[in-house]
C-alpha cells in the first residue's frame, strides 16, 4: 500500500511555464497533532517526495479488462445490441406476417389474428409502431457502431492527432457516425487508403441512420385500398312470399332490358358427360339483395334461399308436311306430325295438330341468327313432359321437374339470298323439301339443296324453385357485367357469367358463387307426394305471356333492321344480343336458352323482391375495403436496410472485440485519460482557450500532423494517446 502524509491548507503551485500545466502540485506537510478527529490516516505513514513516482496498483478489473471482451461493450450496449436486435426482428416478423396475410387473404385464408387486425383499421397504425420501432433501434445501434468503430479506428489504424479527441469522446458517448466520419475521410486520404474498410462501414451506417427515418413512408407506399373479407354477420332477409298469385300478373318481360345482371349461385348436379344439347340439372340461387353492392361484395352465405332448377333438353324435331306460306306480309312454316325423341324422359310425343310458327321476313346482317324462339302459349293436354331425379343435399329430397316445350327457328335462308334473287323466288323452290336430322337441328333445305330453315325443341323446366338451406362461397367481384346491348361483343363477362367459354366450375372466373344445397325447408306434404310439381309462376308468366306477342313466337335477332321491321314482336335487344354471342360462340341452343330462361326469371324474382315477407336468419359475410399492403417493394427495401445495418453492427462488434484491448465504451474519464500522454501534455494544457481550428495550425506548426493512436508505450502499462509508428 502507498504511504500519505495528511495534508491541509491545500495549495496549488504555479507552474512557471504554461507548458507544465500538469506539474504536480506541492503540499505543505502538517503535524499529524494537528489532524481533524475523525481522519482515517495510515500509522507510520511518511512524507512521499514530491516527483517520487505513484507505487499504487490499479484495480484489478483494469489489469484484466483487456482480457474479457464482451464486457467492455458495457451493459447499457449489451442491452442495446441484445434488446435493439429483438425488438428489430420482433417488428420485422410483424411487418411480414401482416404482408403476407395480404397474399393469403387473397384466397381468403388469412389467419384470424391479421383479419382483425385489417377489420378494425390496425394496419397502417401497425406499420407506424413497426417503423418507429425499427427507427429507435437503429438509431441506437448506430450510436454503438460509432462509439465501436471509434475505438477500432483509435487502436488500429490510429488518426490524426487533432482528430484523436472526437473519437476518443465518441467511445463514451456513441453519439453519432457524423461526428467520426470527417477524421476517419482525413485518415484514410493521409494514409492512402488505410482505414478505407472502417470509411466504409461508417459512410453506410450513416446512409443507413438517413433512410431509416422514412421507413414509415416507404412501407406506407405499398398500401392500397383492396377488398378483403369482412366479419361474419347475421340478420334476418325477406326470401320469399305467400303471396305468389300476384305473380301471374307478370309484365312482359321479354320487351324491356334486364335493371342489372344479377350475380347469383350455381351448383350442377350429375352433368360430367358433355352431350349436346343438355345442361343437365342447374340449381341457381338468387342472391335476395336488392342493393347492388351486396350482391357484388357477397362472399359467404349460409342460411335458407330459393333455388330454382333451369336445366334444359334440346332435341332435334321430326317434322312432316313441312310447307311455306306468305299471308299479310308474314312468312309462315307450317308442319305437323310432331314427333319429338330424346326428351327428358326418352319418351316420344306425338302431335297430329298442324302447327304454324312465324318467321323473320326483313334484312339481316351476316353475323346475326335470324332467330326466333316460339314459346307455345297455349299447350295442349300431353304435351308438357315430368320426370323426377334425386334432390341435391338430401337423398330422401326428390327434385321434380316439369318441362315446356319452346321452339327455336332459325330462318337460315334470309342469309342466303342475295339481292338479285327475290323471296317469292326462294318460296317457288321451297318443293321437294329435304329435311335432315342432326344431333340437336333438324335442317330443311328446298331442292337445290339451299339450307332454309333450321330448327330444335328445348324443353324448359319450369317447376317451382324450393326453399333449401344453402351455402354459397366465393369471393367479391368489382361490379356485375354491364350488359350494354350497343357494343356486342365488346363485353364478354355475360357470357363468362352464364359459363360460357369458361369451365362450368371456375365459378371465380365467372363472377359467381358456389352453391352448396342443404336440406329443404317447409316442404308440403301434399306437394311432396304429388305427382305434378307446382309451377314456376314467376318464369311461366314470362313463357306464357302473349298479351303482346300474339303469334306465341319472339324474334331474338339482334340486327337492328330486322328488329324494327318486327318490333311488335321482338324480344328486347339486350336478351337477343346475350342469346346471339352464347349460341353463336357454342353452336349449343341449350345454353342459350338457359342463360335467357335465367335472366327472366330475375327480372321477375328482383321485381317481386320487395313485396317478399317470409324471412330467415342468415349469415352473411361480405368484402369490405381496407388499406392494406397490396405489394411488397416497400417492405423488401425496408427488410433490406434492417439486414445491411444488422451485417454492419455485426461485423463492428466483431471487430470491436478483436481488434481493440483498451477501450471500454460508454467511460468519458478513460476517453479523457487516454488521451493526456508526454506527448500530448503540452497540447492539453495550451488548449483550453483554443478553439480546434487554432490547435489544428498549431500542431502543423510544430511538425506533429502525424498519426497517433492509443496503446501502451512501454513499460508503464499506461494507456495513452502515442505517435503510431506505422504512419
Amino acid at each position: 500500500m502507498p504511504q500519505y502524509e495528511p495534508v491541509q491548507n491545500i495549495e496549488m503551485v504555479s507552474s512557471s511555464s504554461k507548458s507544465t500545466l500538469l506539474h504536480p502540485p506541492q503540499y505543505e506537510v502538517v503535524d499529524g497533532s494537528d489532524t481533524p478527529s475523525g481522519t482515517n490516516l495510515i500509522h507510520d505513514q511518511q512524507p512521499v517526495p514530491r516527483d517520487a513516482p505513484s507505487r499504487s496498483s490499479p484495480p484489478t478489473y483494469l489489469q484484466t479488462h483487456s482480457r474479457i471482451r464482451w464486457p467492455r461493450i458495457g451493459l447499457y450496449g449489451l442491452l442495446v445490441l441484445i434488446v435493439g436486435t429483438m425488438v428489430i426482428l420482433a417488428s420485422c416478423g410483424i411487418l411480414i406476417f401482416l404482408w403476407s396475410g395480404t397474399s393469403a387473404a387473397k384466397d381468403r385464408n388469412e389467419s384470424v389474428f391479421w383479419q382483425i387486425v385489417v377489420v378494425r383499421g390496425w394496419a397502417s397504425r401497425v406499420v407506424t409502431i413497426c417503423s418507429a420501432a425499427i427507427r429507435t433501434s437503429m438509431g441506437l445501434h448506430i450510436g454503438l457502431i460509432a462509439a465501436a468503430a471509434a475505438a477500432i479506428i483509435l487502436e488500429t489504424t490510429g488518426v490524426l492527432l487533432v482528430d484523436a479527441p472526437v473519437l476518443s469522446i465518441e467511445r463514451a458517448t456513441g453519439a453519432s457516425p457524423l461526428n467520426i466520419l470527417p477524421a476517419a475521410l482525413r485518415r484514410c486520404v493521409a494514409g492512402r487508403g488505410s482505414g478505407l474498410l472502417y470509411l466504409l462501414i461508417l459512410t453506410l451506417t450513416v446512409f443507413l441512420g438517413l433512410l431509416s427515418t422514412f421507413t414509415s413512408t416507404i412501407l406506407l407506399s405499398d398500401f392500397e385500398t383492396v377488398q378483403v373479407q369482412g366479419p361474419v354477420k347475421t340478420r334476418n332477409v325477406a326470401i320469399d312470399t305467400n303471396k305468389t298469385g300476384q305473380f301471374w300478373k307478370t309484365t312482359s318481360y321479354w320487351r324491356y332490358s334486364p335493371s342489372a345482371q344479377w350475380r347469383f349461385a350455381e351448383e350442377k348436379i350429375d352433368g360430367t358427360n358433355d352431350v349436346p344439347g343438355e345442361t343437365y340439372n342447374t340449381f341457381r340461387a338468387m342472391l335476395p339483395f336488392s342493393d347492388a353492392e351486396a350482391r357484388t361484395s357477397l362472399e359467404y352465405y349460409s342460411g335458407p334461399a330459393v333455388v330454382a332448377n333451369f336445366r334444359i333438353k334440346c332435341v332435334r324435331p321430326y317434322m312432316q308436311n313441312v310447307s311455306f306460306q306468305r299471308e299479310d306480309g308474314k312468312l309462315y312454316m307450317s308442319f305437323n306430325e310432331v314427333i319429338v325423341s330424346g326428351g327428358p324422359k326418352s319418351k316420344r310425343e306425338d302431335s297430329s295438330d298442324n302447327v304454324r310458327v312465324l318467321l323473320i321476313d326483313c334484312s339481316s346482317s351476316q353475323t346475326t341468327w335470324p332467330i326466333s324462339l316460339y314459346t307455345n302459349p297455349n299447350p295442349k293436354p300431353g304435351s308438357t313432359l315430368m320426370f323426377s331425379t334425386p334432390g341435391p343435399g338430401d337423398e330422401s329430397f326428390t327434385t321434380k321437374s316439369v318441362f315446356h316445350s319452346v321452339f327455336l327457328i332459325n330462318s337460315t335462308f334470309l342469309r342466303n339470298k342475295n339481292s338479285t334473287e327475290s323471296l317469292d323466288t326462294i318460296l317457288t323452290n321451297a318443293t321437294g323439301i329435304k329435311i335432315e336430322h342432326g344431333d340437336v337441328w333438324t335442317k330443311i333445305s328446298d331442292r337445290d339443296g339451299l339450307e332454309l330453315v333450321n330448327a330444335t325443341t328445348c324443353f324448359v323446366n319450369v317447376a317451382a324453385p324450393n326453399t333449401h338451406h344453402v351455402n354459397m362461397t366465393g369471393h367479391a367481384i368489382e361490379s356485375e357485367p354491364d350488359g350494354d346491348w350497343r357494343r356486342p361483343k365488346n363485353d364478354t363477362t355475360i357470357r363468362h357469367q352464364f359459363g360460357v367459354g369458361l369451365r362450368q366450375w371456375d365459378f371465380s372466373d365467372r363472377g359467381i358463387l358456389e352453391l352448396t344445397i342443404g336440406h329443404p325447408l317447409n316442404v308440403d306434404k301434399d306437394e311432396k307426394d304429388s305427382d305434378f310439381p307446382a309451377p314456376n309462376l314467376l318464369l311461366n308468366g314470362s313463357l306464357k305471356d302473349s298479351a303482346s306477342s300474339l303469334e306465341g313466337c319472339w324474334a331474338l335477332s339482334d340486327d337492328l333492321n330486322s328488329l324494327h321491321c318486327f318490333e311488335d314482336w321482338s324480344a328486347h335487344a339486350t336478351h337477343a344480343a346475350v342469346f346471339q354471342e352464347i349460341i353463336q360462340e357454342t353452336q349449343e341452343p341449350a345454353l342459350a336458352v338457359q342463360a335467357l330462361m335465367t335472366r327472366l326469371y330475375q327480372m321477375a324474382y328482383y321485381d317481386w323482391l320487395q313485396s317478399y315477407d317470409i324471412e330467415y336468419a342468415v349469415d352473411t359475410i361480405h368484402a369490405i375495403n381496407a388499406l392494406i399492403p397490396a405489394r411488397w417493394n416497400g417492405l423488401g427495401v425496408v427488410l433490406g436496410l434492417v439486414c445491411l445495418h444488422l451485417v454492419l453492427l455485426l461485423i463492428t462488434i466483431l471487430l470491436f472485440a478483436t481488434q481493440t484491448k483498451s477501450s471500454m465504451l460508454g467511460n468519458a474519464w478513460q476517453a479523457v485519460a487516454q488521451m493526456v500522454s508526454p506527448q500530448t501534455r503540452e497540447i492539453v494544457e495550451s488548449a483550453d482557450r483554443m478553439r480546434d481550428v487554432e490547435v489544428n495550425h498549431w500542431i502543423r506548426a510544430t511538425g506533429r500532423a502525424e498519426v497517433y493512436n492509443v496503446s501502451i508505450p512501454g513499460p508503464s502499462e499506461r494507456i495513452e494517446i502515442n505517435r503510431c509508428e506505422r504512419g
